[in-house]
């Protein structure tokens, strides 16, 4: 097969935090996600924001179950794999477009919030 290069963004596994090795559960702001687990219970209360198709909808979706249930997220130690090789398919930009556009949006729907600022380098 004629398969594109497998890029590991730098780390061997996720389950670091900022590069930091960590070994129980730990509480965050927001995340850049590659699986997000979520309860039914909350997942009926609060979905996608249909706003972020692709790019940064698991850091908004943090941010809104936390405003809007209360709600804490967790990073988990769990070596898992990411294997992506979406940047190299053909049309991939034109489908889920460049990250830019999505990050002018979320930081225009929580900048009023002071608490959230620093988690996405709001402060600007």
């Amino acid at each position: 097969t004629n398969r594109p290069p497998v890029r590991y963004h730098g780390k061997k596994y996720v389950g670091e935090i900022r590069g930091i090795p960590f070994q129980e559960p730990k509480e965050v702001q927001v995340l850049d996600d590659m699986c997000i687990i979520i309860p039914s219970s909350v997942w009926r209360k609060q979905k996608f924001d249909p706003v972020f198709e692709f790019h940064l909808n698991g850091q908004d979706y943090c941010l809104a179950v936390k405003h809007n249930l209360g709600l804490k997220t967790y990073v988990l130690p769990l070596k898992t794999y990411e294997v992506s090789t979406t940047s190299y398919i053909d049309g991939y930009f034109e489908k889920h477009g460049r990250m830019e556009p999505a990050e002018q949006l979320l930081k225009k729907k929580w900048r009023h919030l002071e608490q959230y600022a620093g988690a996405l380098n709001l402060r600007r």
